[in-house]
């Protein structure tokens, strides 16, 4: 700028005062340092400013008319990252704000898909939709602004598209039976299309089971609390928010094993000097082919054990003769077949009262 053409007084200072956008003047400079020149800094590019200078005695200040002046353009800064929205399994819809810096004039937007560029535009549209996709397939977007001096891009977003029920078959392994537990995996169907979640169900004459498998195929997931000897069916299910698919059923049929279910004897009749002792198969033989009792007595827990019957296979209750009156006996039944035995708990039987005369 230049002197004043009439000062009416000594000169004291020089200030400069900057506005864009129609906003007040603000005092970018004040100096009274006489010299005519000064360099404003750390403005932003691509921006109109009105510029000022006020010539200033101890009389007070006269502005000069404003200067209007607009810095280079430079590459968009603080680009927004996109807004992806989900429309169906095929597509996307992306749109955008704009830069909250843009350094000049925005002459196009570009949009980044997986790194490639699916849109580029000098219009005036803020929004693209992308078709032809996967069902819940994974997609990173970019947005990306441009002035004639360069180009910004914004910070990433990850989104999926919507699931669709899962396609394909599921194959269901079962392996390491055991009379009372097995272990399965499975594979993914070849088409999840969304986040699956697997359900193990398996079923029996006795009832069912259900377990949670995860969200992972091809693990090794354990099964317990089986009952030996029994055929049982088992299959997979996976499912995502649309739907499900299945595996065929598999069948199996655990081992043998010994008997369970074993209750304690009981007395049928009891005399002074003798006891009528029965008992009932077990709730579960657990095994093919006849079931074999055998039958123990001992006077106290500290005794030793009378075998009373071996191996029988036709009776469920034994007469025992011979005892004294009103005394206490420990019974007990072991059960056996070909695949194990299980002995039943101590049961304790007392004779009756005798008569004296």
């Amino acid at each position: 700028w230049s002197c004043p053409s009439q000062i009416n007084g000594v000169l004291k200072f020089y200030s400069i005062f900057l506005s864009h956008d129609g906003s007040e003047p603000m005092l970018a400079y004040n100096s009274s340092d006489l010299a005519e020149e000064h360099t404003l800094r750390n403005l932003t590019p691509g921006t109109s400013y009105s510029v000022t200078v006020a010539a200033c005695t101890g009389g007070g200040c006269t502005r000069s008319p404003p200067s209007h002046v607009q810095t280079e353009e430079s590459t968009p800064e603080n680009v927004p990252e996109p807004l992806v929205i989900p429309l169906s399994p095929h597509s996307l819809n992306i749109s955008w704000a704009p830069p909250e810096t843009p350094n000049g004039v925005i002459t196009s937007y570009g949009l980044w898909m997986d790194g490639v560029l699916v849109f580029n535009s000098s219009s005036a549209q803020s929004f693209f939709v992308v078709e032809g996709l996967s069902p819940w397939s994974r997609h990173v977007v970019i947005l990306q602004a441009c002035t004639a001096r360069g180009c910004g891009k914004g910070p990433m977003v990850e989104s999926h598209t919507l699931e669709m029920a899962p396609e394909g078959p599921i194959l269901l392994q079962l392996t390491n039976h055991s009379s009372r537990s097995l272990r399965a995996r499975w594979t993914a169907p070849p088409r999840a299309n969304g986040n699956l979640r697997y359900t193990l169900y398996y079923k029996s004459k006795d009832g069912h089971g259900v377990l949670d498998g995860g969200s992972t195929a091809g693990i090794w997931l354990s099964v317990s609390d089986l009952q030996p000897y029994t055929n049982y069916s088992f299959w997979i299910r996976g499912c995502n928010t649309q739907g499900c698919v299945e595996s065929l059923p598999l069948i199996v049929t655990t081992p043998p094993a010994a008997p369970d279910g074993l209750s304690p004897l009981t007395v049928v009749n009891a005399t002074s000097a003798s006891l009528n002792v029965s008992w009932s198969a077990p709730v579960n033989p657990n095994a093919p082919g006849p079931l074999m009792y055998s039958l123990q007595m001992r006077m106290s827990p500290q005794s030793s054990i009378l075998r009373l019957l071996e191996n029988a296979t036709d009776t469920q209750s034994y007469y025992v003769e011979g005892l004294s009156p009103f005394t206490n006996y420990l019974f007990r039944v072991v059960v056996s077949h070909s695949y194990g035995q299980t002995v039943g708990p101590w049961a304790t039987l007392r004779t009756s009262e005798d008569c004296k005369y």
